[in-house]
């Protein structure tokens, strides 16, 4: 059986999104940051990085929560979460690691700003965090004004990758969308499937520390 090293409230929900998505059983083994057992020596010894997912299948360990779900979706869920054309694959890829590299960065930034006291620095600086994620959400509106998903008709990958990224920034963050009503729309979508719920619901069930 797959195994998940993390906790709900972190970016192993990534990976617990794409499982499921594609209806598949996983052991979830509870790391929790927040009491920093992803540093402890038995944590360690599976990844040394202390870094939060880790995913284990069979003789396949890894880590890094959007490689993760590409894994997922590419053993498992072709023609689902996976594309079963290659030009299509191309673009989930993409799609990925512009999540990963353009709005995850400013996102994840305009979330501890949100978290932190509002004193004038804090704003100034989670404003030119909004100001920096603007064109990026003109970038994203440009292709979701044409389909209601990604890649077209269908939920996929790339809509999961880009959507878990889109959490650091609305609502977590209060970010408004709606300059962008496509994307609002999108993303409204993404949040209201099934696998996303019984995610939310895995989350709420973790207990505060």
């Amino acid at each position: 059986m797959i195994k998940l090293y993390g906790i709900a409230v972190s970016r192993t929900a990534r990976p617990m999104w794409a499982l499921e998505e594609l209806g598949l059983p996983y052991q979830l083994e509870t790391v929790d940051f927040r009491k920093g057992e992803h540093k402890q020596q038995e944590y360690l010894t599976l990844n040394p990085m202390g870094r939060i997912p880790a995913l284990q299948d069979g003789d396949v360990f890894m880590t890094e929560s959007l490689a993760i779900t590409l894994y997922i979706a590419q053993r498992y869920g072709t023609g689902k979460l996976w594309p079963a054309d290659e030009p299509s694959r191309a673009r989930v890829l993409q799609w990925s690691l512009w999540a990963a590299t353009e709005p995850e960065p400013v996102a994840y930034a305009m979330l501890k700003e949100t978290n932190k006291k509002s004193d004038d620095q804090d704003i100034r600086a989670l404003n030119a965090s909004n100001a920096n994620i603007k064109p990026l959400m003109d970038y994203l509106s440009i292709y979701l004004s044409q389909t209601p998903h990604l890649l077209g008709e269908a939920f996929s990958l790339a809509d999961l990758n880009v959507a878990v990224v889109l959490d650091y920034a609305s609502p977590r963050s209060k970010f408004d969308l709606s300059p962008w009503p496509s994307v609002a729309k999108w993303h409204e979508a993404c949040h209201n499937r099934n696998a996303y719920q019984k995610l939310n619901q895995l989350r709420a069930a973790v207990p505060a520390v």
